[in-house]
């Protein structure tokens, strides 16, 4: 049995049945904060199992940037270290048993290495939010257009041509 998931299910019984009607039902705040921790450690319990497929999938997202940014800047100062942890990343994606932790630091140091070669101030922490950032527009700075912004649409890295203009080593 997951202890886990039962511990997480205790928690949310707990905070249900003894401290949600032990608040003062006069302070409507307080209610509905408990109630607000209850909803999200059952949001929680319902998506645990999902947690390390994600930052597999994010790692991947990580990985295809940085083989992007490899391809339009390979002699930019910063690029041999982003190789060295795009390799680190293919190696971490290849080893199913790799635990979690260690692929989300896999995952933030490539990230951290891909915003420094783009010009960025800090690492994106999904695929969509870097396209944001670095788009057109944007130099490095943060305020790329807003065009992607849309939780619908998800640019593919080779559908963003115009990148290659953000990366200061890259720019004619």
């Amino acid at each position: 049995m997951d202890r886990i998931d039962t511990a997480l299910r205790g928690i949310s019984k707990s905070l249900r049945d003894a401290v949600l009607p032990a608040v003062d039902p006069a302070d409507p705040l307080a209610q509905d904060q408990l109630g607000l921790a209850v909803r999200y450690v059952d949001f929680l319990r319902d998506r645990i199992d999902l947690l390390h497929g994600r930052e597999r999938a994010e790692l991947r997202y990580q990985a295809g940037i940085a083989a992007i940014l490899l391809e339009l800047a390979p002699e930019a100062s910063a690029a041999r270290r982003l190789a060295a942890l795009a390799e680190a990343a293919h190696q971490t994606l290849a080893d199913p048993d790799r635990a979690t932790s260690d692929i989300r630091d896999c995952r933030d140091q490539l990230g951290a290495a891909s915003a420094n070669l783009a010009g960025l101030r800090k690492p994106a922490r999904s695929a969509t939010r870097f396209w944001q950032e670095a788009g057109p527009g944007s130099r490095g700075n943060g305020s790329g257009s807003n065009r992607w912004a849309s939780t619908r649409y998800r640019p593919m890295p080779h559908s963003c041509a115009p990148f290659c203009s953000t990366i200061p080593s890259a720019r004619p």
